[in-house]
């Protein structure tokens, strides 16, 4: 008691989608960075997953490549890689391009199987590998460790980047920030109850006075 504490072996979701895509959209994001890929270069897209995750994100393929709403986004592997391939990012405002012709232009060309490696590596990793053929070549990314995992842990700078993407528009930014800050120095803080009030809605608080 006291020596180890569970909580630092908890992953923390970078992407508000489905876990099983992740590692997927972390080597989507990476691919679009390091080879400058524009999506008109993008011919094709194999998205490799564990059996499980096939289920969920995957399959049947043509409901996957033709999401309609906010959950369908969630819980289609070829729409947050389209994401990350297009944008080089995957966040809350990203459902937003549900309807976006770019985005829309991709999802045809992802195929989701399963791939050995990554069958491999689960339960205990939830990996993935993408493959992208661009410009002629296939650009192969496997994901071992996706980004979130306590191996892998969010930097300070990303943790911050989903907090506000979350909550600014909910608390308004200048309150999120002193949230963040008042969590982030929990140990330091000597009044709990002033953190707990900066939780409250924007609308809330401006009722109570503060």
């Amino acid at each position: 008691l006291g020596h180890q504490f569970e909580l630092m072996n908890t992953a923390v979701k970078p992407y508000p989608s489905c876990r099983y895509g992740h590692a997927s959209v972390d080597a989507a994001i990476a691919l679009r960075a390091e080879l400058g890929l524009k999506p008109e270069e993008i011919e094709s897209v194999t998205m490799g997953l564990p059996n499980k995750g096939m289920l969920l994100v995957g399959a049947p393929l043509a409901y996957k490549q033709n999401p309609q709403n906010v959950v369908d986004g969630q819980f289609s592997g070829p729409f947050v890689v389209a994401c990350g391939l297009v944008h080089g990012h995957m966040g809350w405002d990203s459902y937003a391009h549900l309807t976006d012709p770019v985005v829309r232009s991709i999802l045809p060309k992802v195929n989701c199987v399963e791939d050995p490696e990554v069958q491999a590596l689960f339960p205990e990793y939830m990996s993935g590998k993408l493959t992208v053929r661009a410009r002629g070549q296939d650009h192969v990314r496997m994901i071992r460790i996706a980004k979130g995992e306590p191996e892998n842990f969010l930097t300070e700078a990303e943790l911050r980047a989903k907090f506000h993407g979350l909550v600014d528009a909910v608390l308004g930014r200048d309150r999120a920030i002193q949230l963040a800050d008042g969590v982030i120095g929990l140990e330091r803080s000597g009044d709990v109850n002033a953190l707990m009030r900066l939780g409250a809605p924007l609308m809330a608080a401006r009722l109570a006075g503060e």
